[in-house]
C-alpha cells in the first residue's frame, strides 16, 4: 500500500482496475508507477497531485487521460488504447518526456507550446500527418519517434527543427527514398529543409 507522505509509489503489475484513493489523496507523491494494470480510467484528482513529476500509466486499458498535474516532467502512456493525447496537455509546462507508443493515435493534436519537451515517442500508432508548425513551438524538442505509423509524407518544415533524432521508418512514405528515411537524421532534415518554400 501507499503510506501518506510517501514520495515514491510503485503499484505496477497488481491487476488494479481502479487507482486506490489513498494514492490520489497523497499530495507528497513525486514518482508514481501504475504500469501493467487493468486501469480503464484515470481519476480527475490526478491534476491536484502538485508534486508529481514522474508518472507511468503504461500497459493499461486507457482510452483517454484527463488533465494531469502541471508539475509532471515524464509521462509514460505506452501500450494503452488512446485515440488522442491527454486533455489540457498545453498546461504541462514542465513536461520533458512524453511516451505514447503503441496506442491508437491518428494525430498528435495538442502537442504544442511545451517549453521543456525534449522527447516524444509515438511509434506504433496510426498517425497520418505531422503538424510542423505546432512542432516548431516546442523549442527543446530533440527526439521525435514516429516509426511505424501511417504517415504518407513529411512536411518540409520539419527540416527546420533542431532535432537530434527523427524516427520515421515503417511509414508508407513514397516521396522520399528509403535509405534517407532509414539513415541519419541530419541527412533527412537537410533533405527536408532544402524543400522548404521561401
Amino acid at each position: 500500500g501507499a503510506d501518506v507522505g510517501e514520495k515514491e509509489v510503485r503499484l505496477n503489475d497488481r491487476c488494479l482496475q481502479v487507482v486506490p484513493p489513498n494514492v490520489v489523496a497523497n499530495r507528497a507523491v513525486e514518482v508514481l508507477d501504475l504500469s501493467k494494470n487493468d486501469l480503464t480510467v484515470v481519476p480527475e484528482d490526478f491534476a491536484k497531485m502538485r508534486r508529481l513529476c514522474w508518472l507511468s500509466l503504461a500497459q493499461n486499458k486507457l482510452t483517454s487521460v484527463p488533465r494531469l498535474a502541471c508539475s509532471l516532467r515524464v509521462l509514460h502512456l505506452e501500450n494503452n488504447r488512446l485515440t488522442a493525447l491527454p486533455t489540457g496537455l498545453d498546461h504541462l509546462v514542465a513536461l520533458e518526456e512524453l511516451h505514447v507508443a503503441n496506442n491508437q493515435l491518428s494525430h498528435l493534436e495538442g502537442l504544442q507550446e511545451l517549453p521543456q519537451l525534449a522527447v516524444v515517442t509515438a511509434a506504433d500508432n496510426c498517425i497520418e500527418a505531422l503538424d510542423a508548425d505546432a512542432l516548431a513551438t516546442l523549442p527543446a524538442l530533440q527526439n521525435l519517434d514516429v516509426t511505424n505509423n501511417d504517415l504518407r509524407s513529411l512536411p518540409p518544415k520539419l527540416g527546420l527543427l533542431p532535432l537530434k533524432y527523427l524516427g520515421v521508418y515503417g511509414n508508407p512514405i513514397r516521396t522520399i527514398r528509403r535509405p534517407l528515411l532509414q539513415g541519419n537524421t541530419r541527412d533527412l532534415l537537410d533533405y527536408l529543409k532544402a524543400r522548404v518554400k521561401p
